[in-house]
């Protein structure tokens, strides 16, 4: 073949595999194409022209299309991507107060060509209008997120047993650390249980008898994307 007839069966699979999920991008892009959409309303045109309405419309459509298509990539074009913790999300959480701050600024802009500050004013005027925004959008993510953290204490299962979530999960300390697996494949002088390192999306690997145990997964996945019998 192109890369040769000396390939084993993992490289091939390597090869064969969808990209991870790059959401630290895509997150990105979504703010800055909101951003975008939002710089048109602080342009001033004579009264019979609407083109920066436009404008804003048609940047407001593509992030639209822009949506659906990285749902389409994530879900349908790429493999299941861990990590570890949810830093990343509350980062593009406080992130989105940019946006939401160019709103109100674009806002107390006009109203101020309105009563027609100086430009002095109208500078401090949107300046405050923005960091007033951020301001209170951070105060009320403050208060959403601690109320989301009781909640989810309120329902987690605080006696599960350690071999039950580890059935649940397929992972833990032991098959998430390379050293551990490399020890307990290369030094068997240590007596370290042979454990095989986990990676998202091949939890099946975990089990007693991988090749049955995708079976099973594979069949489970192909009964929930299956179509709904008629009637």
């Amino acid at each position: 073949g192109f890369f040769g007839d000396g390939m084993s069966a993992r490289s091939c699979e390597r090869l064969m595999e969808p990209m991870e999920i790059w959401l630290p991008w895509d997150y990105a892009s979504h703010i800055q194409l909101t951003c975008c959409v939002f710089v048109p309303l602080f342009l001033a045109e004579p009264p019979s022209i609407s083109a920066t309405r436009r404008l804003c419309a048609v940047l407001f459509a593509w992030c639209g299309i822009m949506y659906c298509a990285q749902r389409v990539v994530h879900l349908r074009f790429s493999k299941e991507t861990f990590f570890s913790t949810g830093r990343l999300d509350k980062a593009v959480l406080v992130a989105w107060a940019v946006p939401v701050g160019q709103l109100a600024m674009a806002a107390v802009f006009w109203a101020a060509r309105a009563l027609e500050l100086r430009p002095a004013g109208k500078t401090v005027a949107c300046v405050v209008a923005f960091l007033g925004s951020c301001v209170l959008y951070w105060w009320l993510l403050y208060h959403a997120l601690e109320h989301q953290k009781v909640i989810t204490i309120l329902h987690t299962k605080k006696k599960e047993p350690y071999q039950k979530a580890l059935a649940r999960l397929r992972y833990s300390y032991f098959n998430t650390n390379p050293v551990h697996v490399l020890l307990s494949e290369h030094c068997p002088e240590m007596s370290i249980k042979r454990t095989t390192l986990y990676e998202a999306g091949k939890a099946y690997l975990q089990a007693a008898d991988p090749k049955v145990h995708a079976q099973l997964e594979a069949a489970l996945s192909a009964a929930e994307t299956a179509p709904a019998p008629d009637g």
